[in-house]
């Protein structure tokens, strides 16, 4: 009988302790979307990626992250761009996906990063291969057991090949250009020497 209620009380504290959780986590992204409505710019409505930059470095909670990398979809290529490669962007990416929580919050940031990932237009996947993302998008995402994760996954891969290949491709480009210059022109005699003939 002891056992039995001990067990009973071990369970209950474990709902109240998951209940509490639940709680502070809603209270984070309220806090969140608070933080957003504060700091956004009051002619676009939308915050700077230098501060959503910021909020992410300092978020905890997956579905916090997932609401920063909703915010992120928004902001300009050219700038998120800029950011993967002077701070770090796609690491931070990349940590997120490492440190999710195996639940719906877990899934919905993984979804989240997924698509920010095909929002970033890349100049090239050295800063991704840098970062380790390809290695995590294949060795956490590929075989995700919701289809959603594993479609999303695959689209950021196909896009992350077409780069490759169109990298190869002016590198090689680039190669045969400077090998044609290289090379002597051979010499073509003038077209009065060869009447003369």
């Amino acid at each position: 009988l002891r056992d039995e209620f001990k067990q009973r009380e071990q369970a209950r504290e474990k709902v109240e302790e998951d209940e509490e959780e639940r709680m502070v986590r809603r209270e984070e992204v309220k806090a969140v979307w608070r933080q957003l409505a504060d700091l956004a710019d009051a002619q676009t409505g939308k915050c700077s990626l230098r501060v959503l930059h910021k909020l992410s470095l300092e978020a905890t909670s997956d579905r916090v992250k997932a609401v920063l990398a909703q915010q992120l979809l928004g902001c300009a290529g050219e700038e998120l761009v800029q950011y993967c490669i002077d701070r770090h962007l796609l690491g931070m990416l990349n940590g997120w996906v490492l440190e999710r929580r195996e639940n719906a919050e877990g899934v919905g940031l993984v979804s989240s990063v997924l698509r920010l990932l095909l929002r970033i237009p890349l100049p090239s996947i050295r800063h991704v291969r840098l970062e380790g993302l390809h290695d995590t998008l294949r060795i956490h995402c590929a075989d995700h057991e919701q289809k959603s994760v594993r479609d999303l996954a695959e689209q950021v891969a196909k896009k992350w090949v077409a780069l490759t290949k169109k990298s190869a491709q002016a590198k090689s480009a680039a190669r045969r250009a400077a090998v044609s210059e290289a090379q002597p022109k051979p010499m073509i005699a003038p077209p009065a020497a060869v009447k003369a003939r």
